[in-house]
Order: structure tokens, then C-alpha cells, then sequence
């Protein structure tokens, strides 16, 4: 049995007032999955990618494209912080059709109401089409081609209002959310909405190519000298699921570039966490896309420490990190003093 990583308990709130829809009454939110790459004991730049399908102990939830969690109504509000701060710094449009935006909101539409129908319901009006979420409280609308119309949130805190259909969805779920678009057997980000970056900004990244994309991260061009290709060979098929980690001082959901780059760490008590990205990839082929779902999750290395499994495949994955790993990580001052607490 996998060991359970719960942060604190936040009960659902009660959103029990009349919405002017038929009524469901949500079940109970769920726990929190653990996932834990290092878990093989090696650093890998490669694409590590399996099937969906796959199970890593956590019931159910692997084999969802979205999680929704215990942690839910936190993730929101950060969402909503980060749009209100600076929209254009977080969600970016490239050269997206109005045919990929309207298939990409039908293929949400139905993840969300399938994996999650007591959170969400779709309902059909004489000329348009209403997503209800019934943990939000938001109703958003579409018309049956699946263009957005407009949206009625439960939240007075929401500015700006949602800019798209993408936009509206986007913000009902906990994951970031990215389209590459393949053209020529190139692949390029044409929309991001990431609210909860790991140093680095959408607006930096729009329009960029793949291997662009990834061009801070040591050794990835070396490691994955076929990178356009792997992702035009997803476009057929999917979901495939990979996972990206590393070591932090908080555990905010936000980092932006330049700030926590560099993780500090002393036995006086410096916090450090393990931040984990559950990345899900869906090939969409009629509409040329790849969609890149990005879940963020946190482990305290307190808590790691405690598990001694756990706690030597992370020091055997932070000995395997090479300089330019250790520096693009922000590891290279502190990593053998955190091995060495490890250890302890």
C-alpha cells in the first residue's frame, strides 16, 4: 500500500443555494493522490511517458485526466489571484481556430462531466448549452457548436472576466493547461493558461517550438534529440501521463522566474518541499492539437524523511543529478547538505 501525504483537511463549503438548475448534491471531495517520480531512485530529462492507464496506487484518480481534490477550493482562489494580478503575464492565445477552440472546449466539457458528474453537469437549453459546477457555483454557456457565450460566476472576487470559452473551463479545474499545435511536423504552445508557473511565464513562451520551450532545462535537446517528433506521434493517440520534480522552500503555487530560483536549506529549519507536476497529455488529431495538463502537487521533506523507502530514493535521485541538472534545479550550494539530512 502506498503511503498516504495528506495536507490539512478543508471541508467543502456549502453551496447548497438555489442555481436554477436541476440539482445534485456533490459527493464528498476526495483525498489528495500522492505521486512520487524519485521514487526509482534516478533523474531522467527524458519523456518517461505511460499510458493513463497505469496505476500508481492511487485508486481511481490515475487513470482521470483531471484530479479533483480536497484541495480544491485553494487552487481556485489562486487561479483568481493570479488572473487579477496580471492576465496577460499567465493565460496567453497564439494562432489558435476558432474550430480547435470550440473542439477543445467540447473535449473539457466532456472530461469534466464524465470523470466528475457530481461536480458538474451539462445541461441543455432550448438554444445554447449550460455547464454547471456545482462546486464553484459558476454556470458557464456555450452555444452548440460549443462557442462561448458567457458565464455567470458565483464569485464577486472574479476580475477580469473569463476572456474565452478556455478561459471559463480553465478556471473550474485545479491543473494548468496548455495547447501545442502541430503543423509541418512542427509543434508550437498556441494557448497557455498557466497560472501556477515553475519559473517561467506564458507570455515569455507563446508561439515558441517545442524544443524552445524547453531550452533552460539541462541536457533535454541531448536527451530528447526527437522531441517534434514524440509529439506528433501523441497527436495520435494518448492519454500518456509523465511526471517533472524538484526541491523548493515553499510550497506556493506560484514561482515566478527569478524569485526561489535558488533552494536554500540548513538544519536550523529551513522548510523544504518536494514540488511534483502530474503532466497529461491527449492527442486531439482532427484538429492538429496536443492538450498538456499540468497538476501541481506538494510533499513535505519532513514527512519524507519519515518514510525510509521514500526517503532513499530521494537522496539516491539527488545524487544522481549532474551539475547542469544541480544548477538548473537550484541545487548546486545545497544539494549534498539536504543528502546529508536526509540521511540523518
Amino acid at each position: 500500500m502506498p503511503h498516504e501525504y495528506q495536507p490539512l483537511f478543508r471541508p467543502m463549503p456549502d453551496r447548497s443555494k438555489n442555481t436554477g438548475f436541476p440539482e445534485i448534491k456533490p459527493e464528498p471531495l476526495e483525498l489528495v493522490a500522492n505521486y512520487y517520480p524519485f521514487s526509482n531512485g534516478r533523474y531522467e530529462v527524458t519523456p518517461g511517458l505511460s499510458r493513463l492507464t497505469r496505476s500508481f496506487g492511487n485508486s481511481e484518480a490515475d487513470s482521470r485526466i483531471l484530479q479533483i481534490d480536497r484541495l480544491y477550493d485553494e487552487y481556485r482562489k489562486q487561479k483568481l489571484v493570479a488572473r487579477q494580478d496580471d492576465l496577460d503575464k499567465y493565460i496567453c492565445k497564439g494562432t489558435l481556430t476558432e474550430r480547435q477552440e470550440t473542439r477543445i472546449n467540447e473535449f473539457l466539457i466532456n472530461n469534466m462531466v464524465t470523470e466528475y458528474p457530481s461536480y458538474f453537469r451539462l445541461v441543455s437549453e432550448p438554444k445554447r448549452l449550460a455547464l454547471v459546477n456545482h462546486l464553484s457555483g459558476d454556470r458557464i454557456y456555450l452555444d452548440r457548436a460549443y462557442r462561448f457565450i458567457a458565464a455567470d460566476d458565483n464569485d464577486s472576487s472574479l476580475h477580469p472576466p473569463y476572456q474565452s470559452g478556455m478561459d471559463a473551463l480553465i478556471c473550474q479545474l485545479q491543473e494548468d493547461f496548455c495547447v501545442l499545435t502541430i503543423e509541418d511536423g512542427i509543434s508550437r504552445l498556441q494557448f497557455a493558461h498557466v497560472c501556477f508557473p515553475n519559473n517561467w511565464l506564458a507570455r515569455e513562451k507563446i508561439g515558441q517550438d517545442f524544443m524552445a520551450l524547453h531550452n533552460p532545462v539541462s541536457e533535454f535537446e541531448q536527451a530528447n534529440p526527437r522531441g517534434h517528433k514524440i509529439i506528433s506521434a501523441l497527436l495520435k493517440g494518448g492519454p500518456y501521463i509523465r511526471f517533472a520534480w524538484g526541491l523548493s522552500n515553499d510550497n506556493h503555487l506560484r514561482h515566478l522566474p527569478g524569485l526561489n530560483s535558488t533552494v536554500c536549506f540548513s538544519t536550523n529549519g529551513d522548510p523544504l518541499y518536494v514540488r511534483v507536476e502530474r503532466q497529461v497529455l491527449q492527442g486531439i488529431p482532427d484538429i492538429g492539437c496536443v492538450l498538456f495538463f499540468i497538476r501541481t502537487y506538494y510533499y513535505d521533506c519532513l514527512w519524507i524523511k519519515r518514510r525510509p523507502d521514500l526517503c532513499e530514493s530521494l537522496q539516491s535521485a539527488l545524487m544522481d543529478m549532474n551539475t547542469g541538472a544541480l544548477m538548473y534545479k537550484g541545487l548546486q550550494e545545497s544539494r549534498d547538505s539536504i543528502v546529508d539530512w536526509l540521511r540523518g
